[in-house]
């Protein structure tokens, strides 16, 4: 049987149907509430974005209600303009309590955050200057590797 995710072939579970992702017209929760995208406890309403999205509506639909800031995070991590992206469209803070309010990246205001990013981001830099020279690419992409590094093989 065909896979539901080609990169994933062979797993476990891989010809399992894809999960329906919910459709970004239907931002309401039963009670009517909105449904919001958490990063960082701030709240943002990005419905409006998804079918801009360059890494496809799956992505970004798959983290609507809940606290995203992991995916976030590993992927736009060197992206300033994917940050300026998400600012026009914060709605609020959570608060302690909430069932989407993250204490865990609080860390990322220290001083060895600011400096290991800042080497992390120098690293890639450089990386990107090289593939550059060789055959173009953007800083934001230098740091994510390609899928043929991770997907599944059966050798």
């Amino acid at each position: 049987a065909a896979s539901a995710c080609p990169l994933f072939a062979g797993w476990p579970g891989a010809d399992a149907p894809k999960p329906r992702m919910r459709d970004p017209a239907s931002v309401h929760s039963a009670d009517g509430a909105r449904v919001l995208w958490t990063i960082d406890n701030k709240r943002y309403d990005v419905t409006d974005y998804v079918d801009a999205h360059p890494g496809g509506r799956d992505a970004i639909l798959a983290a609507q209600g809940r606290s995203a800031t992991a995916l976030f995070r590993s992927y736009h991590s060197l992206s300033d303009s994917a940050q300026a992206v998400l600012d026009r469209y914060y709605v609020e803070d959570a608060a302690p309590g909430d069932a989407d309010y993250e204490d865990e990246w609080e860390w990322r205001s220290t001083p060895f955050h600011d400096a290991l990013n800042r080497r992390v981001r120098a690293h890639f830099e450089r990386k990107q200057a090289r593939r550059e020279r060789v055959r173009g690419g953007t800083v934001s992409t230098a740091h994510k590797a390609p899928a043929w590094k991770w997907e599944w093989r059966s050798t």
